[in-house]
C-alpha cells in the first residue's frame, strides 16, 4: 500500500496515474492527521509526503509517523516537491528521515524502480521483526519485541502526557505446577489483555504488561482484572509488581523502557518474598 500525503489534488492525481498501473494500492489524504489514521489501519509499504507539509516543521511531521509503530523506521518516507527543493529543505527532510528526495521534474519510471527496491527492503525488515519480536510459544512478545513497543509507547506518552504503567506477574517462589500456572497465565492474557496494551514473556515464567494512559489505579484495576480471569488456585500462586512512568520526556523513552520494566519485576520479587499482598507497586528504593 501506497500511502500518498498531500493537499494538492492535482499532485495527488498524478501519483495515482503513476503507481496504481504498477501494481501499487494508493490511498491518498490531505493531512498528516489523515495519514496517521489510515496508517494505523492499513499500515503502508511506502509513504510518500508533499514537501509542503514538511516546511513547517519538517522534524515534528516526520516524527508523528515514524513512531506509530505500523510505520517506524523501517517504512520508506520519500518526501515529493512539484518545484526545486532549496538545499535548506533538503537537508531538513533528511534529517528528518527521508529515504528519498523526489523533486520535479523526476524520471517516472526511475521512481517506481526505486520504490519497488524499497518496498522489498521493508517486507525483508517486517519479516525479521516479526520473527524476532513474537515468542511463538505463547503468541506473546518477546523481550526485544516489548522493549521496542514499551519505546513506541513511552514516545506516545510523552508528546501527549498520559501516564505509562507497567504490571509483572510471576508465580510464586514456592509454587507447585509452575508450568500449568504459566499455560493458565498465557491463556488468561491473550484471553483478557486489551489491544492497546503491549503484553510479552521475559522468561523463566514472568510476564509483563504495559498500558497506555493509564495512572496506578487504573493499574492496579487491571492486574486485578487479569488476574480474576484465574482458577482460585493458580490466582494464589500469582505475585505481581507494578509501576507507573509520569510525566514522560522524549529523550528518555529508551531508558524509561528498561526502567519501568526493572521497577515492576523487582516489586514483584517482594511480592514473591513477602507474606503481604499478592500486589505491590514499585517505591523508590524498593
Amino acid at each position: 500500500m501506497l500511502l500518498v500525503i498531500t493537499g494538492d489534488d492535482i499532485f495527488g492525481r498524478t501519483l495515482e496515474t503513476l503507481f496504481a498501473p504498477a501494481g501499487y494500492h494508493v490511498v491518498r489524504v490531505a493531512t498528516v492527521d489523515e495519514a496517521v489514521q489510515d496508517a494505523r489501519a492499513q499500515g503502508p509499504d511506502v509513504v510518500i509526503l508533499h514537501a509542503d507539509l514538511l516546511r513547517a516543521d519538517a522534524a515534528a511531521t516526520c516524527a508523528r509517523l515514524r513512531e506509530l509503530p505500523e510505520v517506524g523506521h523501517r517504512t520508506p518516507l520519500v518526501v515529493s516537491s512539484t518545484t526545486p527543493l532549496s538545499q535548506a529543505e533538503r537537508r531538513d527532510a533528511l534529517r528528518a528521515g527521508a529515504w528519498h528526495l523526489a523533486e520535479a521534474p523526476f524520471n517516472p519510471e526511475d521512481l517506481i524502480l526505486r520504490l519497488n527496491v524499497f518496498v522489498d527492503a521493508k517486507r525483508e525488515a517486517d519479516a525479521f521483526r516479526d520473527s524476532a519480536q513474537w515468542d511463538p510459544a505463547t503468541g506473546l512478545y518477546t523481550v526485544v519485541g516489548l522493549r521496542r513497543r514499551t519505546v513506541e509507547m513511552a514516545s506516545r506518552a510523552a508528546r501527549t502526557g498520559a501516564p505509562l504503567a507497567c504490571v509483572v506477574f510471576s508465580p510464586a517462589a514456592a509454587a507447585g505446577s509452575r508450568e500449568a500456572i504459566v499455560a493458565a497465565l498465557v491463556q488468561t492474557l491473550r484471553q483478557l489483555g486489551r489491544r492497546s496494551d503491549a503484553i510479552g514473556t521475559l522468561g523463566q515464567g514472568h510476564f509483563r504488561v504495559v498500558a497506555p494512559a493509564t495512572p496506578v489505579a487504573g493499574a492496579t484495576r487491571m492486574a486485578e482484572r487479569l488476574a480474576g480471569g484465574l482458577e482460585a488456585d493458580v490466582r494464589a500462586a500469582l505475585r505481581a509488581g507494578l509501576d507507573v512512568a509520569t510525566d514522560v520526556k522524549m529523550d528518555e523513552t529508551d531508558r524509561l523502557a528498561i526502567q519501568l520494566m526493572e521497577h515492576a519485576r523487582a516489586a514483584a520479587a517482594d511480592a514473591r518474598q513477602g507474606n503481604g499482598d499478592w500486589l505491590k507497586r514499585w517505591q523508590n528504593g524498593r
